[in-house]
């Protein structure tokens, strides 16, 4: 499997400034060094030569609308609903077909999508979730790839409200809030 280094050490900086900011759980799973937020979530995008790295970083409730283990079948069905979505990363940031970009390598990581039963006194313990995606692609024609519409994303996760941003590239980095009614993020 493919390490996430660009992601990594493009958002470094980034990483550990929100880390300083953030005061972590003490939960029997630890999800990320970012905050877990209920309506948002956070979208790392950077672009380097022909490559394209994106993670997901959110509050299990935006993507499924529940943060603990699934127990019930209407649970098992939301998060195999979510999973799916999040399996289609080009459909899901609309990443425009003109760029020729390919999925070359994807991890998606909670345990609310483990798919073996699990200890009801373990599962009364897992809350609070998050879910964490990662994404590799290679693009033939990155120099097309100028915006991406997160309309779609907010479409299938209605419980998410806003995206922060942070993008990093070889031209500069920003950051912006995106919402169902701003969902466009422009690239250059």
């Amino acid at each position: 499997m493919r390490c996430f280094l660009l992601i990594g050490s493009l958002c470094y900086s980034l990483v550990i400034s929100t880390a300083m900011a953030t005061t972590f759980h003490d939960e029997v799973y630890e999800g990320s060094l970012t905050a877990h937020e209920h309506g948002r979530a956070q979208l790392n995008i950077a672009i380097s030569d022909d490559t394209l790295e994106i993670g997901l970083d959110s509050a299990a409730i935006n993507l499924v609308g529940f943060e603990h283990i699934p127990t019930t079948e209407s649970d098992k069905t939301l998060a195999s609903q979510a999973q799916l979505q999040l399996n289609n990363p080009l459909i899901l940031f609309a990443i425009p077909t003109v760029a020729k970009c390919s999925l070359i390598d994807k991890e998606i990581i909670s345990p609310i999508f483990v798919n073996q039963a699990i200890n009801n006194n373990i599962a009364q313990k897992l809350t609070h979730l998050d879910i964490e995606a990662n994404y590799s692609f290679t693009c033939a024609n990155i120099t097309e790839l100028n915006q991406l519409d997160l309309s779609y994303f907010f479409k299938h996760f209605p419980n998410t409200n806003k995206l922060t941003i942070q993008y990093i590239s070889d031209n500069g980095q920003k950051g912006i809030d995106l919402t169902p009614a701003k969902p466009l993020f422009k690239l250059q």
